[in-house]
């Protein structure tokens, strides 16, 4: 099933040209097996693609930034149907919106169900997220009604746990996540260190290093722009495993862990089901933690697996690769193994 595994991802590499790869799978929190595949662009020297190498996450960030949030949640820093106005005076005012800002909760945003949209006036382009000013921020749908993936609910949440801890959101992450778990090697890339190799975002030979990488900006740091490893990435996904415990230490409890893999909603484009920061595949006997660049990692509880994979992609995908599709792959193979 290990080469089953490793023959399908070598696949994919073909099917992203040109594209790299790793593969880690944990059993009971022991790795049983460790790849690193080079794929099928010579300019990102094979030598860089291993158990050092730094992997943009995009999304994936999101399963970092659940892991926090129910930390903090656990310390009683507040709760998850706490409206955010207790940290944001933004959210203490009704805004423009048919729905009142007053109203939106940490679960509402966590969930993409907030209804969070920004006031734009006609022709202004979006701006990025650090240049979002929450007073802009209207309610178009009712909270906790109707899903809509995006960014904005993602800038909200940054703001108000630095709000609410008094802490910048990375500083937050290290104290509460990184270091209790001994993740060294997950960071953005204003802090990478020049003797790690660096996995470009989109493979390719691009002139400007912006179109290189994924950048990290305040404000967009919740929802996207982490790198890590391949083993920080399934280190910590052994946490949800665990349900909040990892190593003899409690980080959050199996009810939350439960709160995080509870279904709010569909994603209309892949009928992709959703929890909290989580994409959900109940009646597959699993959970996922992923991104558009095809980087996941899949948890498998039955067989207390995780299969974890990193890639990076061509740009635009092949139409031949579903993102929905390879998430239950991952899956399966954890149940087989």
């Amino acid at each position: 099933m290990l080469n089953a595994l490793k023959t399908h991802v070598t696949q994919t590499l073909e099917t992203l040209r040109p594209c790299s790869a790793a593969i880690i799978i944990s059993h009971q929190g022991q790795i049983i097996f460790e790849d690193y595949l080079p794929g099928s662009e010579p300019k990102l020297f094979p030598q860089s693609i291993n158990e050092h190498a730094l992997w943009p996450l995009a999304s994936a960030t999101k399963g970092f930034s659940a892991g926090l949030l129910f930390t903090l949640i656990h310390d009683g820093l507040f709760q998850l149907d706490d409206r955010v106005g207790k940290f944001l005076p933004e959210f203490t005012t009704p805004g423009n919106g048919p729905y009142d800002r007053r109203e939106v909760t940490f679960r509402h945003l966590a969930s993409m169900t907030s209804g969070a949209q920004l006031d734009l006036a006609e022709g202004e382009e979006h701006p990025r997220e650090a240049d979002i000013v929450l007073d802009r921020i209207s309610i178009g749908t009712q909270p906790g009604k109707v899903f809509h993936y995006h960014g904005v609910a993602m800038h909200i949440l940054e703001r108000a746990i630095e709000a609410a801890t008094g802490e910048d959101l990375y500083d937050t992450l290290k104290e509460k996540i990184l270091d209790p778990l001994g993740l060294e090697n997950t960071l953005y890339i204003y802090q990478h260190d020049a003797e790690r190799p660096l996995i470009p975002a989109i493979s390719g030979e691009y002139p400007e290093s912006e179109l290189f990488y994924v950048t990290s900006q305040k404000g967009g740091r919740f929802g996207n722009s982490l790198y890590t490893s391949a083993r920080d990435l399934n280190r910590y996904s052994q946490l949800w495993l665990g349900e909040g415990t990892c190593a003899g230490r409690t980080f959050f409890s199996p009810e939350l862990t439960k709160e995080a893999w509870t279904y709010h909603g569909m994603r209309a484009s892949d009928q992709g089901r959703y929890g909290i920061l989580w994409w959900l595949f109940e009646q597959e006997g699993g959970y996922v933690i992923s991104g558009g660049l095809a980087t996941m990692s899949a948890l498998v509880p039955a067989t207390d697996v995780v299969v974890t994979v990193m890639r990076n992609r061509s740009l635009p995908p092949s139409v031949s690769f579903g993102l929905k599709a390879e998430k239950m792959a991952m899956i399966e193979f954890g149940k087989k193994l």
